[in-house]
């Protein structure tokens, strides 16, 4: 009589135990995740698109020259319309191929795409393997603003809204898709 009585016990033992461990394990992952989120958000953080700048920080003025040797400061004040900031480096392979679609973006916003030269030392004259640019490109004079936007690598593109804000962060060459979905960004944003 005593076995069948354990052989009962143990036949909903074995799984009333992993229901009650699965629950737990549940339990702790739920509660891990929620911590998380709470401590991020207590802590200020916000989400980072890749190595570029924050969303939603404040978009520092760059000043800088232009080939022309005319000294110039993007958004200074305000803006009227959303910025697109193409950081390239002259010996980078992948910004010849980002070309393109700042070139699009430039036909399509006039006056609203600047590229931004992140390697400061360098001659125009290497810019794009000479190819013509449609945009104008702006050589910074304080070399910081690489660190305030986290250029770490090129080509990157960001787009910066009316409040002077960071809306947007792209990395890599941009294919028709990203260059229509940037217009549009930009367009709604008028």
């Amino acid at each position: 009589m005593r076995s069948d009585s354990n052989a009962s016990v143990s036949s909903w033992l074995w799984p009333a135990l992993c229901l009650a461990l699965a629950a737990t394990l549940f339990y702790f992952v739920y509660e891990n995740g929620r911590l998380k989120k709470q401590m991020l958000e207590q802590s200020g953080y916000r989400p980072v698109a890749q190595d570029g700048a924050p969303i939603g920080t404040p978009a520092r003025p760059i000043e800088g020259y232009l080939a022309s040797g005319e000294r110039v400061v993007l958004f200074g004040d305000s803006l009227a319309r959303p910025v697109i900031l193409a950081w390239f480096s002259n010996d980078c392979d992948a910004c010849y191929f980002a070309k393109e679609g700042w070139d699009r973006l430039a036909g399509a916003l006039p006056g609203q795409v600047w590229g931004i030269r992140r390697n400061l030392d360098s001659g125009p004259d290497s810019l794009f393997f000479g190819e013509p640019v449609t945009f104008p490109i702006v050589t910074p004079i304080d070399s910081t603003v690489l660190e305030t936007y986290r250029v770490y690598g090129t080509p990157q593109t960001l787009l910066i809204k009316e409040d002077r804000t960071v809306g947007q962060v792209w990395k890599g060459a941009l294919n028709p898709d990203k260059v229509d979905e940037i217009v549009a960004l930009a367009e709604t944003r008028k």
